[in-house]
């Protein structure tokens, strides 16, 4: 199937309204079989502009797939996941590294049942397993979108084990040594890591997780050298959120962004937390019957923050924009479940400009998903 036919047939502008503000192209929708089903986890691309992604059900095995979509529109599934082999359910984005092997978690299966790190070749198909997780010390159940620094040191997140069960952060060395850096042991200091890791210029890991002083969750820093510690307590002033969750982004001043429940409407909101330890909220869910309820998703690009909701009245998701300068906030788009529903993973920013990102249902084929792509109109 061509990528003009698919054009043809699904390109539709969803959002309507005064928030009319992009067209969202369908490029493809999951047939709840072979091809795979509920995609959990965001795209990503090769040096090729190859599109890449999971899917965390059906396949050929019922375990997930990976999948790849070429530019010419063209679908293929490329492995199959397996609970005794490479693990099941597939739900953090894969990370893409320079030689365009791509690596990523699987929250069950694999040889001791507690998930899996896994890289996978496209050339040749090849699926190794780095690290297979259990119950332990270690941590289980990797979640989230993996780290790589220039070492090809790789750092994740389990949140499940460790020593109490409340999960862990790990890393793992290219000659694959796994370590613990830290183990979620006391729910005031955090617990469940709930955010992928971001570092800063000198090396600082930073992540959400929930818990806390105030059981409202966490922004915990990770020093350099090791040291713990929690820049920010949600739940410290009102209504600053709380359970923050999904997609963190960092950006070059060492501000973090990210999205949490809660707010003055109990919608959700956006965030930004400084590196000396101060949020302002940016954005608060709510205030407007259109900008959607439950924030997820976030990407930070081109000096803008843009996620994704999973409701507003009589539709089923947003996408939005969130101008960091000028503090601006539109929806771009409105998903209305007739051909896409329910956005899930970050969104990616494509070789073309445009925003690709995926929804768990359609209608078409209720809860087998869809690949979307989205291009902005004029401001």
């Amino acid at each position: 199937m061509t990528r003009a036919f698919l054009a043809a047939a699904f390109a539709a502008s969803l959002a309507g309204g005064a928030h009319a503000a992009a067209t969202v192209t369908f490029l493809h929708v999951f047939d709840g079989a072979d091809g795979g089903c509920g995609p959990q986890a965001g795209v990503t691309f090769d040096s090729a502009g190859n599109l890449y992604g999971t899917t965390a059900s059906c396949g050929a095995l019922q375990r997930g797939t990976i999948y790849k979509l070429a530019p010419d529109g063209t679908f293929s599934v490329l492995s199959d996941f397996s609970e005794s082999g490479a693990g099941l359910v597939p739900e953090g984005e894969m990370s893409r590294s320079h030689t365009d092997n791509f690596f990523g978690t699987t929250i069950g299966g694999g040889a001791n049942n507690g998930g899996t790190l896994f890289r996978f070749r496209p050339a040749g198909g090849r699926m190794n397993i780095l690290h297979a997780f259990a119950d332990g010390a270690g941590g289980r159940d990797p979640r989230y979108a993996l780290l790589r620094d220039r070492d090809r040191t790789i750092y994740g997140v389990a949140i499940q084990g460790g020593s109490t069960g409340l999960g862990t952060v790990y890393k793992l060395t290219e000659d694959g040594t796994y370590a613990v850096l830290h183990d979620f042991t006391n729910f005031l200091l955090g617990e469940t890591p709930s955010s992928n890791l971001v570092a800063d210029a000198q090396g600082n890991l930073y992540g959400a997780a929930g818990g806390g002083p105030n059981d409202a969750g966490i922004i915990y820093k990770i020093a350099a050298g090791g040291a713990y510690s929690i820049l920010y307590a949600f739940g410290s002033v009102r209504h600053d959120g709380t359970g923050p969750n999904g997609p963190i982004a960092i950006d070059d001043d060492g501000n973090i962004y990210g999205t949490a429940g809660g707010g003055r409407h109990s919608s959700g909101v956006v965030y930004r937390v400084a590196p000396d330890g101060t949020e302002t909220m940016l954005h608060v869910f709510g205030d407007s019957k259109d900008d959607g309820i439950g924030p997820n998703g976030l990407m930070l690009s081109r000096g803008a923050l843009y996620g994704t909701t999973w409701s507003i009245p009589d539709d089923v998701g947003t996408v939005f924009k969130y101008a960091i300068t000028r503090g601006r906030f539109r929806t771009l788009c409105s998903f209305n479940g007739t051909k896409g529903e329910l956005p899930a993973g970050r969104l990616r920013r494509g070789p073309d400009g445009a925003i690709y990102g995926v929804t768990q249902f359609n209608t078409r084929r209720p809860s087998a998903g869809t690949i979307f792509k989205l291009v902005e109109g004029m401001p």
